[in-house]
């Protein structure tokens, strides 16, 4: 086994076996985003440990809050917040350009209303499709096949991605913390394609809304 794959391995015993996050928010919060009764903090840096003592540091992209429309009225979904592995943010004319460049990333969602597996699992589809990604790709069906909870207002979900080159490719591995298990899969270019689902094509005009939200740098209140 080579470092990088060690490395990768690494990173998946601990994401399925420690207690704790990989994923470190630093210092103090530079924003705070207000729906349906929470109070949201959004903080500027976070530190990935990814094991064998190395770390990666990720900076605030943007955040604000998914919307979908039932019936004729707009529902808050989550507060999201996106984090990428360099200072400069997130290209608004190429958003996916930016994102395909990234080896280090993470989208921190705070539910603000309770959602059943089924519209967590549709939720992703549906943005998945839109995007052309094919959702029998190995990575990305493992992660659907493995969304069987339902979850609750107050519950937070950190989608983690770290990639290396193996073996002459880049080889992603995505991290799913929540609050009843992790999720890990790997893939060639698996985050870039999962990332499909904010900095895309929006798959409805709530996610239109958020897509430049997340590419605008949050201010300290």
């Amino acid at each position: 086994m080579n470092q990088v794959s060690k490395r990768v391995w690494l990173f998946q015993f601990f994401a399925i076996f420690a207690q704790a996050s990989v994923l470190e928010f630093q210092g103090t919060p530079v924003s705070t985003v207000y729906a349906s009764g929470y109070d949201v903090k959004i903080y500027g840096t976070a530190k990935l440990n990814l094991g064998e003592a190395e770390t990666r540091d990720l900076f605030v992209t943007g955040a604000g809050i998914r919307k979908k429309k039932l019936g004729f009225l707009y529902v808050n979904v989550y507060v999201a917040a996106s984090y990428i592995d360099t200072p400069d943010g997130i290209s608004e004319s190429d958003p996916m350009e930016t994102i395909k460049a990234t080896r280090s990333k993470a989208m921190q969602l705070t539910l603000v209303r309770d959602l059943s597996a089924n519209q967590i699992r549709s939720g992703f589809e549906d943005a998945l499709d839109v995007n052309g990604v094919d959702l029998d790709m190995p990575g990305i069906k493992h992660i659907l096949n493995e969304i069987t909870f339902d979850m609750n207002a107050g519950s937070v979900v950190s989608i983690i991605a770290y990639s290396a080159q193996v073996n002459g490719r880049t080889v992603d591995t995505i991290l799913i913390e929540t609050p009843q298990k992790n999720i890990v899969a790997s893939g060639n270019d698996l985050s870039y394609h999962f990332w499909k689902v904010w900095f895309a094509i929006p798959v409805d005009d709530g996610m239109k809304a958020l897509k430049p939200q997340l590419m605008k740098k949050p201010t300290k209140p």
